[in-house]
């Protein structure tokens, strides 16, 4: 059976009042992505603790680096490695092009890095508008919105 993250989970970690079990960061970072890759992903904290095991190429994580307010994502070995990167040395190094997925939250998008910032000009730069755009922080990626409803499976985990 399929239910809804519950908003009071994802409420007291994004609080920060509440630290939460196991089970509910697995849940929460399976959120991120869709069920085909969540589902398949293994579950770790950006620390590098393995909360579950995956058997596929995806990893999902409750929220990215230190910043418990960021939002779950799913990352492709390259954004994985990108994001580890940041943590480690300050910024995200990447020589091949990488895809993650946030889909849990306000503004569920897919984010694509790829090396070289001058292939991304002529993207929209502007963030409101409902188009694909360049994010340039911490390095430059496209951010692709997704309009999702209520009824879609992404922002759902199994129970």
């Amino acid at each position: 059976m399929k239910k809804m993250l519950i908003p009071l989970a994802a409420g007291a970690l994004f609080a920060g009042s509440v630290a939460l079990a196991d089970e509910d960061m697995i849940v929460l970072a399976m959120s991120a992505g869709p069920d085909a890759i969540a589902s398949e992903a293994t579950i770790m904290l950006p620390d590098g603790t393995v909360l579950r095991e995956g058997s596929d190429y995806w990893t999902c994580f409750p929220y990215i680096g230190e910043n418990v307010n960021s939002g779950p994502v799913c990352a492709d070995p390259i954004w994985t490695a990108a994001m580890r990167s940041e943590l480690v040395d300050g910024h995200y190094a990447v020589d091949e092009t990488g895809v993650s997925y946030m889909l849990a939250g306000d503004l569920p998008h897919i984010m694509v890095i790829i090396p070289g910032a001058g292939s991304l000009e002529g993207f929209n730069s502007d963030f409101g508008d409902g188009k694909t755009w360049v994010m340039s922080q911490p390095a430059p990626h496209l951010m692709i919105p997704i309009e999702m409803d209520s009824e879609e499976e992404a922002p759902e985990a199994d129970e």
